[in-house]
């Protein structure tokens, strides 16, 4: 068994898309559409993929970034996303008993894999917060906290529109609520207009990535953006004008995802982690019936101390 770092130009993506359909291990984050518009929206970073091989045969295949600007490094997915390797064969077990594929400078997060625990990183164990979608629709609703419950009713009583997203006038203007959000929060290290660019490009040809707007009066009041796979669905990116919270928007696409999700055969509905401190944040996945559930965060011994420096 070896190991080699590939190009996305090298790649050859049937065989990709084989390991996203079929790996357990599988999320919306290590799909193509979705790491092509990182890497389209990021000139820092530029995007490979791990393989492990044994003759012709490939095994286990991890998408990850260099950083343009730091050398060895293997940033497996910018933002706090999910990655690791894609593998139907336990055979990668065994390879990374003996091997370490990994570089110096090596950061990424798994979600529910502990095949790296024993390679030799630092683990953070993170939580996030999942809606079991493998029921009816109607049992999880009754699930819902009641405030929950009627906040949803509120805004089909308010005539809450929620669709996907359809033209750059729309993206325009969930920039601009996205701007707001940053302002108000004062974000550090906002998204960039980029990002929001391919996003709305990749909805409109794709299922991997779902762009949803909440209207009222032909108003978009809130917006959301889903990644799927086609086990579970990632509750990605959202924000609502602030004089328009009343009228429950991302309620409405919630509501709308989740009945989504339990007919369309997905297992889970991932809301996402809190921040430290954010109990607020917490409260409101809480009365989603969305339970906690652990992932880890993997760095280097060198990542970590270079993190200290800085």
């Amino acid at each position: 068994m070896k190991n080699k770092d590939i190009t996305l130009a090298e790649l050859d993506t049937d065989l990709y898309s084989m390991f996203y359909e079929k790996s357990k291990h599988s999320t919306p984050f290590h799909s193509l559409d979705f790491l092509i518009s990182i890497t389209n929206s990021r000139e820092d970073l530029k995007l490979y993929f791990s393989v492990i091989y044994n003759n012709s045969t490939i095994y286990a295949v991890m998408p990850y970034f260099k950083s343009l600007r730091i050398p060895f490094t293997m940033l497996s997915l910018p933002y706090g996303c999910y990655g690791g390797y894609l593998y139907i064969n336990d055979i990668v077990n065994e390879y990374l008993k003996t091997k370490n594929p990994f570089k110096l400078l090596t950061n990424f997060v798994s979600y529910q894999n502990n095949i790296y625990d024993k390679v030799g990183f630092e683990v953070n164990k993170l939580s996030t917060w999942v809606i079991r979608t493998d029921i009816t629709y109607d049992i999880l609703f009754q699930s819902l906290h009641t405030k929950t419950r009627n906040q949803i009713r509120k805004s089909l009583k308010e005539n809450i529109i929620v669709s996907d997203i359809k033209n750059k006038e729309e993206l325009e203007e969930v920039k601009k609520i996205y701007q707001e959000l940053v302002r108000k929060h004062d974000i550090y290290k906002p998204y960039n207009n980029v990002l929001f660019d391919n996003l709305f490009d990749k909805s409109l040809m794709s299922e991997n990535i779902i762009f949803k707007l909440a209207k009222k009066d032909k108003q978009i009041i809130s917006y959301s953006v889903f990644l799927k796979n086609k086990n579970s669905i990632f509750y990605w990116l959202n924000a609502s004008k602030h004089e328009y919270l009343k009228f429950n928007g991302t309620n409405a696409i919630l509501n709308s995802i989740l009945k989504y999700a339990c007919e369309s055969s997905c297992q889970e509905f991932n809301m996402g982690a809190v921040p430290n401190g954010n109990y607020g944040l917490q409260h409101f996945k809480s009365r989603w019936n969305a339970e906690e559930k652990e992932y880890k965060n993997y760095s280097s011994k060198l990542y970590v101390l270079l993190r200290k420096i800085k």
